[in-house]
């Protein structure tokens, strides 16, 4: 009996020591993304409220880089390869991402030169290899994060420059070499770092750390009961209701509050069965 008890422990043991070893490897990563998440939100806090902290404030463009290298080695180290799992290849998620932050910081490291010395035009050639690395690493991410589907639009439309010259009428266009399609979306402020990116590097991560700070803090229920009371007891009030609350507290309100079934119907009555929004609204 006690050799039996011993050996049942001595299997646990072992499972358990298996259990750990297999999942070291796989959690460490997690890590890392927690690190490099509170890393760009910091960065991002630093550059809105120009806190400078440590002496680091750094240009538009070369918080740009940062920022796409931060987080696009997080997509690397979360979203698999493929769908079916890819566990064993976590040192290629973590050389890619390595690739990506690498890349990335050379290049914000030298936005200064980018700008002054036209690199959009004509750059060394080590500006050349880290625009081509990060423009592949983007690429890469877009396909894990998109799909394929996204991923072959952005290539239909990226290297459109290649062969704008041999298009018709009013597709016709000038034409880029390899070189310097890469470097126009790369270091150029009208494809990787243009409007979609500034905006989210500028306003969006600053309105929803600003949205869940208050709902963390409870700060949001105030403001949604106060707009209850203004607003709560006219026509349509459940609409006006919403729209003041998500001016006040954006995004993360929306979908804590508004995501059921019944107040999503409240909020787009247009959305309910015909006669029913009209009721809905002299109810509310």
């Amino acid at each position: 009996m006690k050799n039996k008890d011993k050996s049942a422990s001595t299997d646990g043991f072992d499972l358990e020591r298996t259990l750990v070893s297999d999942a070291s490897p796989r959690q460490w990563p997690q890590w890392l993304v927690i690190v490099l998440g509170a890393l760009g939100v910091l960065m991002a806090i630093n550059q809105q409220f120009l806190l400078n902290l440590f002496g680091f404030q750094p240009l538009g463009n070369s918080y740009l880089y940062y920022l796409i290298g931060i987080f696009l080695a997080v997509v690397f180290l979360k979203v698999p390869i493929r769908r079916a799992g890819d566990g064993h290849l976590i040192w290629l998620n973590v050389l890619l991402a390595a690739l990506a932050i690498g890349s990335a910081s050379w290049l914000g490291y030298h936005g200064l030169d980018i700008i002054q010395r036209g690199w959009e035009y004509e750059a060394p050639p080590m500006a050349d290899a880290m625009a081509a690395v990060l423009l592949l690493m983007v690429l890469e991410g877009v396909r894990r994060a998109g799909g394929p589907i996204l991923l072959a639009t952005a290539l239909l439309f990226g290297t459109y420059p290649l062969y704008a010259d041999a298009m018709p009428g009013f597709l016709w266009g000038t034409e880029y070499d390899l070189i310097g399609t890469v470097r126009a979306h790369v270091l150029g402020v009208e494809s990787i770092i243009g409007i979609p990116i500034q905006v989210v590097a500028e306003l969006v991560i600053g309105f929803v750390i600003f949205g869940s700070v208050l709902v963390v803090t409870k700060g949001s229920d105030f403001f949604m009961e106060l707009a209850s009371a203004l607003l709560g007891q006219s026509r349509g009030g459940p609409a006006k209701v919403a729209v003041m609350g998500s001016g006040i507290l954006g995004l993360p309100v929306w979908q804590r509050d508004f995501q059921h079934p019944h107040l999503r119907t409240l909020f787009h009555p247009y959305h309910a069965p015909r006669g029913l929004s009209g009721e809905l609204c002299r109810r509310h």
